[in-house]
């Protein structure tokens, strides 16, 4: 998709982006790559591998996690109220029809934004704490992937053991997103690959070049200066630390959004796309096709029942725990 398209097509992500950033702390720009990278910025987006849909590709029980978690603090109160845990730690909605609508929001580009912001602060808070050290936003893109213990694991392994193999380390991941983990002849990728074009796919950097700089952190004084070169997010309160060194508001309710009984695209309000000289550079060095992503925009192919889903995200859930993943981490695969 070119600028132009972009501009002309997609002033309701946008916006929805924009919405989400304020309301969140999350920066702008990480949230547009993300999406871009996800699902082309088609919002109706569906994974052949996983339950995976929508802008950001939030599995079934990643969004009801999530949105459990943070609905009520972004308008999300009684969508939030619906979703129950249960003693093995399944998000689970009683109601069949709640439940189907409230993971249809996942394609609500501002709802989704929404999610994904407030998730990526709570991920740069789990990740830094366990790398010792501030995120780069490659580092967070894969704990967008992996979710933040996966990154955390992923991120030591690169620097640890570089060549031992990514697929064993993270064999749900690998058995939903080959070509992440596997070269086109079918040899397994090491850690150090796998880290390297995953920092670079959010980056739009080479490969070889993100290779070399792995091992670099910034020191904390580079972090204060480049926090403070950094716009403030109006939004109230304590600010508190974006992710990447972006400062940003704490999580609140958008201003004008959606009431706790309900939700829909229009509530968050519209705003005009505005194309700052950021945005276009940062538009123009993407690419538009986001490999990796197994996509399916005209619908699943097929219609497998509640039952069986139920089942299928619980072999999923035990394959990533035996993986040394949290039960709860990543929303891009399961």
């Amino acid at each position: 998709m070119s600028l132009v398209e972009i501009s002309a097509v997609q002033p309701t992500i946008a916006s929805a982006l924009k919405s989400a950033s304020a309301a969140t702390g999350t920066d702008f720009d990480y949230l547009l790559k993300t999406a871009m990278r996800e699902s082309s910025l088609d919002c109706e987006a569906k994974s052949r591998t996983s339950s995976a849909c929508g802008l950001f590709q939030f599995t079934e029980q990643s969004w009801l996690g999530t949105l459990k978690k943070y609905g009520p603090e972004l308008g999300l109160g009684a969508q939030a109220e619906a979703i129950t845990q249960t003693a093995k730690g399944r998000y689970t909605v009683a109601n069949a029809a709640q439940r189907t609508e409230i993971l249809a929001l996942r394609e609500d580009p501002h709802v989704s934004a929404l999610m994904a912001g407030a998730y990526t602060q709570e991920s740069a808070d789990i990740l830094e704490g366990r790398i010792g050290r501030e995120a780069s936003e490659g580092e967070l893109y894969i704990a967008h992937f992996l979710g933040a213990g996966g990154a955390a694991k992923l991120i030591s392994a690169a620097e640890d053991t570089p060549n031992a193999r990514a697929d064993t380390l993270f064999p749900a991941a690998a058995a939903a997103n080959r070509s992440i983990f596997y070269a086109k002849d079918g040899s397994a990728r090491s850690a150090a690959e796998v880290h390297a074009n995953l920092v670079a796919k959010h980056e739009g950097t080479d490969a070889s070049r993100i290779a070399k700089r792995a091992a670099q952190t910034r020191t904390s004084s580079e972090r204060h200066d480049n926090v403070m070169n950094r716009a403030e997010i109006p939004g109230g309160g304590d600010n508190r630390r974006g992710y990447a060194t972006r400062g940003a508001a704490i999580l609140s309710p958008v201003s004008g959004g959606a009431s706790s009984g309900g939700v829909s695209g229009t509530s968050f309000g519209r705003m005009p796309l505005t194309l700052s000289p950021g945005v276009v550079e940062i538009l123009s060095s993407l690419d538009p096709i986001p490999e990796g992503r197994e996509t399916l925009k005209d619908g699943d192919k097929a219609d497998r029942s509640a039952t069986h889903r139920e089942a299928a995200e619980e072999r999923r859930e035990a394959r990533r725990e035996r993986a040394g993943l949290r039960p709860h981490s990543g929303f891009a695969f399961g």
